[in-house]
């Protein structure tokens, strides 16, 4: 039930991300949904949403909050939330292509939802924090 609201949460950040970034004028929607996927996770490396959830996320349980990660790491996995972002993007574009703040909540909540389903934040977790 948790990691409903971090889902919540991360859809928020997603949707501020895209009000963000919707001032470049960026007119290519797939290169948008690249951008603002790989950003979402290096700008949370970046001002401490990582060694947050390290410490308290759902998956995370009885760790310090200690992300280990080097600098390539984090473009790395940067890239793959950028493709991500793409791909599921790609799909709900079709649905969603007037509402674009909507259109990444949703992005942002499925994928947390995705992660969480898929045992990756467990793999984050027992791989990267302390």
């Amino acid at each position: 039930m948790y990691y409903l609201f971090e889902s919540i949460f991360v859809g928020i950040y997603c949707s501020i991300l895209y009000f963000l970034f919707s001032f470049l004028k960026i007119k290519n929607m797939y290169i948008l949904l690249f951008i603002i996927g790989f950003f979402k996770h290096y700008i949370a490396y970046e001002i401490g949403i990582q060694n947050y959830y390290c410490k308290h996320g759902y998956a995370c349980k009885n760790k310090k909050g200690i992300l280990i990660i080097s600098q390539e790491e984090i473009i790395f996995y940067s890239l793959i939330e950028g493709l991500l972002f793409l791909i599921l993007g790609t799909v709900l574009l079709n649905f969603l292509y007037k509402n674009q703040i909507i259109l990444y909540f949703i992005i942002g909540v499925s994928l947390h939802i995705l992660s969480e389903i898929f045992g990756i934040h467990k793999k984050f977790c027992n791989n990267l924090c302390l």
